[in-house]
């Protein structure tokens, strides 16, 4: 899991000049249907894309802490996995 999200950061590193980045839990994932992409859904209410080419929607594992990079459009351009204590309650 960690070294295909570790892959997953350096294979998205494109044009972040509209990124925002913030940590939180995983609450659930929505596996698009075929050519959607798919949605990540965060414990604070956040929701980002992931291109259905890009990674697995199984790589995203309820509970698992991320730190988690989007663009403008809300899709995913980085992602890194946080011990448990790195995200507050």
């Amino acid at each position: 899991m960690r070294k295909t999200l570790i892959t997953l950061t350096l294979a998205l590193l494109t044009s972040t000049a509209f990124a925002e980045r913030f940590r939180d839990t995983v609450h659930s994932v929505s596996s698009g249907a075929r050519g959607e992409d798919h949605l990540v859904f965060m414990k604070n209410g956040r929701v980002f894309f992931v291109d259905e080419k890009s990674i697995d929607p199984r790589d995203f594992v309820p509970g698992e802490h991320l730190e988690v990079e989007v663009d403008n459009t809300n899709t995913l351009v980085s992602v890194t996995s946080l011990p448990d204590e790195s995200i507050p309650n």
